[in-house]
């Protein structure tokens, strides 16, 4: 059954999280053979192990049919930015069997405006399918109430009502006919993305040591922490195929610079309804994979295998405005989507860290490890969101004024200039197709 079926199916009474539907179109995903093309042979080779590892996946994850050891059902401990904490330990609440629908909106109204509120807003959204009352008049509170005087806070809650709505059987049409934020419109033409929408992330990352799984689950502000800023850019040309990541990792790098990693991906666009449309991409990345277990650490003599195929997946519902045009295509406002992948963390680093991992200390992977020729130790899942950045300065809703460090297929420009400086640090590392070292 197709998202948009099981949203007409839905009873009006119990919406869910729109993300987690999309979740659960894991179970009966097909890739579409007419895209196998965008794709050199070792990433497909790639992509076809992925598509049955996530439904096996998604499958062992729903019916919990192996052990798990939920190891972040407490706030994360240790050395960490309180924000960090305090994210982990609203996320751990909503997770819970019975969570407290009012202790997660209270926390949210006592917070400052930032990423730590906006992620707090979407961890209530998770509880939708248990307290649909309480939830809604949360969410309807929070997009009318002007005593906040955080909009940014506001156009998430508008966001949220809007994918209630459309679960509720609402026409898309009449629905997002009013943009989420009323704010001007700031563009700039000639950038090298037409849109640069920052991106939350939370996942749940699964690794294997022996006979055990271990779920690590991970609230947006802690992902950021181990995987970096992830931001979406795209343009307006090649809106229905194309799309680029770029991550930004504060803390990996021993000189204070920046680490900048990106993602092309390529795949196919529908629109599914009105100013709703179903983006069904994989990245074709190559990459080093280090054997120490931490990015960019060849301590100890371990080697790094550069250059390595690696995919990961991202099927996303995007709501596009014509306010938000460019060149004549109506280009998002917000997102909503899943992600999977296969990954690699050390084991002993993770029962040592008590699943506690800090920058660095996960890596993507291919499926099969270079290094041990088994199968990869992690896989991972999980959902996101995203959603026009506004500006401070001008009070403008902005298109694509964040900064970019790569050109348009994501190859990586490290001061944005158009110099195409490699990376600080370990450059022969990232150099596309570069040899192990």
């Amino acid at each position: 059954m197709s998202l948009m079926e099981q949203l007409k199916t839905t009873p009006k009474a119990a919406p869910t999280d729109y993300a987690e539907l999309i979740l659960e179109e894991l179970n009966n995903y097909v890739f579409p053979n007419e895209i196998r093309a965008l794709y050199a042979p070792e990433i497909w080779a790639e992509i076809e192990a992925s598509v049955k590892a996530f439904k096996d996946a998604s499958g062992r994850y729903n019916t919990k049919r192996l052990r798990r050891i939920l190891i972040n059902d407490n706030p994360i401990l240790g050395e960490r930015d309180a924000t960090i904490r305090a994210d982990q330990e609203i996320w751990a609440k909503v997770r819970k069997a019975n969570p407290d629908v009012d202790w997660v909106v209270n926390r949210i109204r006592d917070m400052k405006p930032g990423r730590g509120r906006v992620s707090a807003l979407l961890a209530l959204r998770k509880l939708i399918d248990r307290e649909p009352d309480k939830v809604e008049r949360a969410l309807n509170s929070l997009a009318t109430d002007t005593q906040l005087a955080d909009t940014d806070l506001t156009e998430w809650a508008r966001i949220s009502l809007q994918e209630i709505a459309l679960q509720r059987g609402g026409n898309s049409a009449e629905v997002l006919a009013n943009s989420a934020s009323d704010r001007p419109v700031h563009y700039t033409p000639g950038q090298v993305f037409d849109v640069t929408m920052p991106l939350y992330f939370e996942c749940r990352a699964i690794t294997k040591i022996g006979q055990v799984e271990i779920e690590t689950q991970i609230s947006p502000l802690w992902f950021t922490e181990i995987f970096g800023d992830a931001m979406a850019m795209v343009n307006a040309a090649t809106f229905q195929n194309e799309l680029v990541l770029e991550k930004q990792v504060e803390g990996l790098h021993p000189d204070g610079s920046m680490h900048y990693e990106h993602f092309p991906f390529a795949g196919e666009t529908s629109e599914i309804s009105p100013s709703v449309h179903r983006h069904n991409y994989w990245a074709s990345v190559r990459r080093p994979f280090y054997a120490s277990g931490k990015v960019e650490d060849v301590s100890n003599n371990q080697p790094v295998y550069a250059g390595m195929p690696m995919t990961f997946f991202r099927l996303a519902h995007t709501f596009t405005h014509e306010r938000y045009a460019v060149a004549g295509q109506p280009m998002p406002e917000s997102v909503r989507g899943i992600f999977f992948g296969f990954g690699h963390t050390d084991p002993l680093n993770l029962i040592k860290k008590a699943g506690n991992l800090g920058v660095g200390d996960f890596q993507i992977s291919p499926r099969i490890n270079p290094h041990t020729n088994e199968e990869a130790n992690t896989i991972f899942f999980g959902t996101f969101f995203g959603k026009l950045q506004g500006l401070k300065e001008t009070g403008e809703i902005a298109l694509n004024a964040r900064s970019v460090h790569c050109d348009a297929k994501g190859r990586l420009d490290y001061n944005g200039d158009g110099s195409m400086a490699p990376d600080p640090i370990r450059p022969d590392d990232w150099a596309q197709g570069g040899s192990g070292s």
